[in-house]
């Protein structure tokens, strides 16, 4: 192989490692945006809000009164916990290798310290991601 045929694979290597870790990137700040989103209508008991954040297939396969009860849970929950919008943080957003599942961590200010929660799963269907049960 030439020189010069080794310097174009190795600019492809590069440029797609880029534009993989761009997406990703991108994925990321999506997931973080609609996750964020969907913690303030859950703060906020604002059920039917959350809706539009529930991975459709679940909501066709199950119904969604089974979402709205998820959903009347978390926020349930959360207002026990005496939780809002400033306490509840994203720690982390792992985007799955196939790049159409996504794992994102969570923790809650209680009694002046972080504590995790189970994560939460997303999912991207149709170009939007999703929270999946």
């Amino acid at each position: 192989m030439s020189s010069r045929s080794c310097g174009n694979v190795l600019a492809l290597v590069i440029l797609t490692l880029c534009l993989s870790g761009c997406g990703t990137a991108a994925q990321e700040r999506a997931v973080r945006e609609r996750a964020q989103k969907l913690i303030g209508h859950l703060c906020r008991g604002e059920t039917d809000a959350c809706m539009e954040y529930a991975d459709p297939l679940f909501v066709r396969a199950q119904g969604a009164g089974k979402a709205k009860i998820g959903f009347a849970i978390m926020g349930g929950l959360l207002k026990l916990g005496k939780q809002t919008e400033q306490t509840v943080q994203i720690d982390e957003i792992i985007i799955g290798q196939d790049r159409k599942a996504a794992t994102v961590r969570i923790s809650l200010l209680a009694d002046g310290q972080r504590k995790p929660i189970d994560p939460s799963r997303w999912v991207l269907a149709d170009g939007q991601w999703y929270i999946t049960f």
